[in-house]
């Protein structure tokens, strides 16, 4: 084991840096955003897109882990550029 094993989509192990910790799903989440980019969607289509897709994942990852408050703050930045 290297530290690095996910299980249910969040991590197994720890560090003291959660910054680095939780990265991968600021991430996994801008690149779900740059995929729906090139889209060409309105803004009724992206609100349903991350009201359904994005916030699915964050209720799970914030329901069983607790996150950094910098964590929150840039994966809402993310969310607010797109």
């Amino acid at each position: 084991m290297n530290g690095k094993e996910i299980f249910l989509g969040n991590p197994l192990f720890l560090t003291n840096n959660r910054t680095r910790d939780f990265k991968f799903l600021k991430d996994r989440i801008a690149s779900r955003l740059e995929g729906w980019k090139f889209k060409l969607l309105s803004q009724a289509e992206r609100t349903t897109l991350i009201k359904s897709v994005v916030q699915a994942i964050l209720a799970y990852n914030v329901s069983t882990l607790r996150f950094p408050s910098s964590i929150c703050d840039d994966l809402y930045k993310v969310v607010r550029k797109f």
